[in-house]
């Protein structure tokens, strides 16, 4: 629907006036809110980030005022598309994000809208208690999101609320519970001259007196979230509860604002049957068979997901045998062990003795094994996009469902069948105890003849679901992709979802489109991308990749939100600045988001080069949590240093970024006055000035300088340029060259000479020879040039002795991603860039491999527990994206006697190199971490351990405890090999 600019405007400012909250209306916010994890692309008018329930009535009013549509949003992970449009967003995941009660008594919870789904399961950790409905999105999928598409899993969102708190379209705040028919409630509900009294009388006058119309033609299928499927159980025993109605209806009847989700106990054991087979009718024709143990769950995925998986969880893919076409997963749930062995014991027999269906079967035994299993299952959209090309997976025929045992196998032959025809490939995966299977065909979004066949795959599909009486939205909801088959799905009953929706939303402004009322195909100019998509501005990369490869890594994020997990927990690491305060532009989807939206010219030109476009760089403090865990590893750090340098090629570097960039300056010039320079940097007058001028915060504790650099000491006491080995006969076993970083250097020399004495000892000569600083710090504030220039010092400094049979050692997990990750794939790009990286190593990760090669014996400790205590290790953000190394620390500590060492990693510790210094940024550094401080704080914790300089300032920070680094700690614990 069309709305006059001038409503717009009015709007913006009686919503400015009104709203406690955001409102949002420049070019950049509603870019970033203009697409969700579907295949559409709709710039709102106006977004509104509530605080409170009377923002959110204050903002429908003000959408029915001035004729403007309305669009709930919860984490923007939904598939298909009923989270965008025309309208104002309504954004419910930063602010209505509260867990108002949980009763264990009475088995409930009452949230916001907000909450997201594993924040109330980790809420009841340790009750026994769950929500039982357990969608793939758990981590960052909201209840209001659930509550709006019906959302599963293994159970049903519609099965376990029970109450509701709605905004109807005309400001209405209604509660919707069990209401018993002609009862007191009853008549004192619809008594009044309201909305909500009309809804209830229009509802029980529909399912008294027009049953025969659902019998005949509602789809006989248990699992079912097309059209308005909740009007059907919304009366029960002469009892009436709207609810059933408004789960599911995504928006379009009213805004829920806060839900009762009723708890369930959860089953002490589960054991998981993993089934192979060679077709994929034949696991079709094993699901029948599988349901008659009453499983909990089957979940299938067919070979082009086994594949990834496999490669994604290298401990799963020696599990899976060769000739595997497909993968069912039985999962069966109970309190009583030894029946469960029994029931899958015989559920393997039935469809791999007996009937042959299967050619192997097993019971995943092992937690990590299991876990592996369930969680590629989890991701499996994400890891489809992986495959970077042409044709991506799509969502369309995203969630149709048949019955489970008859239609099933049919289901699937057609399917087959479906895909040669449109000679395009379509992924098969998902719940298939409940015959519910995602369909994801493999389509290019910028073909006109790929979206027309497209197009052709979903009606064809959509007529074999329709004979077989199943529905083509049992899950995810009808959304923009699906809605236009809800009127053809129901018949008759479909002029029953329009007289209930035109009751309640008689100006049709509650997410318009959506359900009833929705065109007839999919519209070619919301999509994405799309036939007309074309990139129309252009740069020239500052990073070493070409402008189609950067392109390729910007279009790769396809909008999933499991970057926006909120919980500040090790369960799923980035974004910690989103997780800090939720704002939408701290995400790294967002920043993808941004430059797709400015390289189709959405956004003019000479936006890259705006402090607005800045200030979203800014929010990213390149931690790499996002390209470790982003299911289609894109690489979003390295975009928005790419961001960060076009910015720079246009604009002067601020004061603070230059100074914090300069690390290895500063740390040269404060050495040469310490202790001087220290004292000056912590008296109050001076801290005050250090923050006006260049922005560090006054209370961050910043490290002291040495006036005995390492470097100083290593010249003193190795005056041949290297060190003994036991013996200076003796022949060194292996030869290190030890980058060192700033840190060893100018801050705490005792890193650099634990170092020596430790490979010393164990017979490897070490030599130190002159370099420069990383440069990460300068990468990280987009100084390309800068690094680059540091970048061939040090490759010329370590290359020569590379070719003489040494390697290169580093102690700082930052310096070691730069090293062999950044300099080979983003700074240099260069033969010499990669034969340097090739041979860089962190220490720990150095040692291990050494034992595993046979070189050195297998290191033994000695008991320090007497000495130092008992320790505390956290795992640096660097260490986690080098994925030889991020182990291997904690694995050397963990030998010492007495686990004097224990693994207390909490995400990121949020001071992000020089990010947390900043002012502006000090308290959402604490916050941050204030997960990994709770651990270090604990009484039993006497010091903690990390390879990082940085997170060792903000452990200092967190607790008034030393902080040492590994190699400290291993050197100090080291038994001497003998001779």
């Amino acid at each position: 629907m069309k709305v006059d600019t001038k409503n717009i405007d009015q709007a913006i400012k009686a919503l400015r006036k009104q709203i406690k909250g955001e409102v949002l209306y420049d070019d950049i916010s509603l870019e970033l809110y203009s697409t969700d994890a579907s295949i559409f692309r709709i710039r709102p008018y106006i977004v509104v980030v509530p605080r409170d329930v009377d923002d959110v009535i204050r903002t429908v009013n003000v959408a029915q005022q001035f004729n403007i549509p309305i669009i709930p949003r919860g984490a923007g992970s939904g598939v298909a598309g009923q989270a965008i449009g025309k309208g104002i967003i309504l954004d419910f995941s930063k602010y209505m994000t509260k867990i108002l009660e949980i009763n264990l008594d009475e088995k409930y919870a009452i949230v916001e809208p907000g909450v997201v789904h594993r924040e109330l399961q980790k809420a009841l950790e340790g009750t026994g208690y769950v929500f039982p409905p357990n969608p793939s999105s758990n981590a960052y999928c909201t209840i209001g999101g659930m509550v709006g598409t019906n959302a599963a899993g293994s159970r049903y969102t519609r099965d376990y609320v029970d109450e509701l708190w709605v905004v109807l379209p005309n400001g209405e705040l209604i509660h919707t519970r069990p209401i018993k028919l002609d009862g007191e409630e009853w008549t004192e509900i619809t008594s009044k001259d309201t909305q909500e009294a009309r809804l209830y009388k229009l509802v029980r006058d529909i399912l008294e007196n027009k049953q025969e119309l659902f019998e005949k033609y509602f789809p006989k299928v248990r699992y079912n979230s097309s059209g308005y499927a909740g009007l059907k159980d919304c009366i029960k025993d002469g009892w009436i509860n709207l609810s059933k109605l408004f789960i599911g209806s995504e928006g379009t009847l009213g805004i829920v604002v806060k839900a009762k989700a009723r708890l369930e106990k959860k089953a002490k054991y589960d054991v998981t049957v993993v089934s192979f087979y060679d077709d994929l009718d034949k696991a079709a024709r094993a699901v029948g068979e599988l349901l008659k143990f009453k499983p909990e769950n089957i979940e299938l995925m067919d070979k082009g997901l086994i594949d990834l998986a496999k490669n994604y969880y290298p401990q799963i893919a020696e599990k899976i045998p060769s000739g595997t076409e497909v993968v069912l997963l039985t999962e069966q749930t109970g309190d009583d062990l030894q029946e469960l062995e029994k029931i899958v014991n015989e559920a393997k027999k039935r469809i791999h003795d007996e009937l042959k269906l299967a050619f192997e079967a097993a019971v995943a035994t092992t937690p990590e094994t299991k876990e592996a299993l369930w969680e590629a299952r989890r991701i499996a959209v994400p890891l489809l996009l992986k495959l970077r090309e042409r044709r991506k997976i799509v969502a369309a025929i995203e969630d149709a469902a048949v019955d489970p045992v008859n239609g099933l196998p049919e289901y699937v032959r057609a399917i087959k069948e479906i895909s040669k025809k449109y000679d395009i490939p379509i992924a098969v995966y998902g719940h298939a105890g409940k015959g519910l299977l995602h369909l994801r065909p493999f389509v290019d979004m910028k073909s006109e003849a790929d979206i027309k066949a497209l197009i052709g795959i979903q009606d064809d599909a959509f007529k074999v679901v329709k004979k077989l009486g199943g529905v083509f939205a049992a899950e995810h909801g009808d959304g923009r992709v699906r809605s236009r088959f809800v009127k053809e799905t129901y018949g008759p009953i479909y002029e029953l979802f329009v007289e209930i929706k035109e009751l309640v939303d008689p100006l049709n402004l509650m997410n318009p489109g959506i359900k009833v009322n929705a065109d007839g195909t999919i519209a070619m100019d919301q999509l994405r991308y799309g036939p007309q998509y074309q990139i129309k501005n252009t740069i020239s990369p500052i990073l070493a990749w070409s402008p189609e490869e950067f392109i390729l890594e910007v279009e790769t994020c396809h909008g999933c939100s499991r970057c926006t997990t909120p919980t500040f927990d090790s369960f799923i690491s980035m974004c910690p600045s989103y997780k800090a305060d939720r704002d939408e532009r701290a995400s790294p989807k967002a920043k993808n988001n941004l430059w797709r939206s400015w390289l189709s010219g959405e956004l003019p030109a000479d936006a890259i080069y705006s402090k607005e476009f800045k200030e979203v760089w800014d929010y990213c403090f390149g931690c790499t949590n996002c390209f470790v865990e982003c299911p289609s590893n894109v690489n979003t750090a390295a975009v928005v240093i790419e961001g960060k340098a076009q910015w720079l090629s246009k604009n002067r570097i601020r004061l603070q970024d230059f100074v914090l960039s300069n690390f290895d300056k500063l740390g040269s010039l404060s050495c040469k006055f310490s202790p001087l320079s220290n004292w000056m940097m912590k008296i109050p007058p001076n801290r005050f000035l250090m923050e006006k001028t260049i922005g560090i915060h006054r209370k961050r504790k910043l490290p002291e300088f040495q006036r005995t650099t390492f470097r100083k000491w290593y010249k003193k006491n190795h005056k041949n340029g290297a060190s003994k080995t036991k013996t200076e006969k003796e022949k060194p076993i292996k030869k290190v060259a030890y980058f060192h970083g700033c840190f060893a250097n100018y801050n705490k020399p005792d890193i650099g000479k634990a170092f020596v004495e430790l490979f010393t000892k164990l017979g490897i000569e070490v030599v130190v020879p002159p370099q420069a600083c990383c440069g990460t710090p300068k990468l990280a504030y987009g100084r390309v040039d800068a690094t680059r220039k540091v970048a061939k010092k040090n490759i010329d400094a370590f290359l020569p002795l590379i070719k003489e049979g040494y390697d290169v050692l580093v102690t700082c997990s930052s310096c070691g991603l730069m090293l062999r990750q950044e300099y080979p794939h983003l700074v240099l790009k260069t033969p010499e860039a990669k034969e340097f990286a090739d041979h860089v190593y962190h220490f720990s990760e150095y040692l291990l491999k050494l034992e595993e090669e046979g070189i050195i014996t297998k290191l033994q400790f000695k008991e320090i527990e007497k000495e130092l205590g008992i320790g505390g290790y956290h795992t640096p953000c660097h260490l986690k994206t080098q994925p030889t190394a991020k182990t291997a620390s904690i694995t050397l500590l963990s030998r010492i006697p007495n686990n004097p060492v224990k693994d207390i990693t909490q995400a990121c510790c949020g001071i992000a190199g020089s990010w947390g210094y900043k002012k502006q940024k000090f308290d959402k550094s604490l916050k941050i971490g204030s997960a990994l401080g709770k651990e270090l704080n604990n009484e039993q914790i006497q010091y903690g351990v990390t390879d990082c300089p940085t997170c060792n300032t903000q452990m200092r920070q967190l607790a008034d405890k030393p902080i040492y680094h590994p190699v400290e700690i291993l050197n100090k614990a080291l038994v001497q090999p003998s001779k």
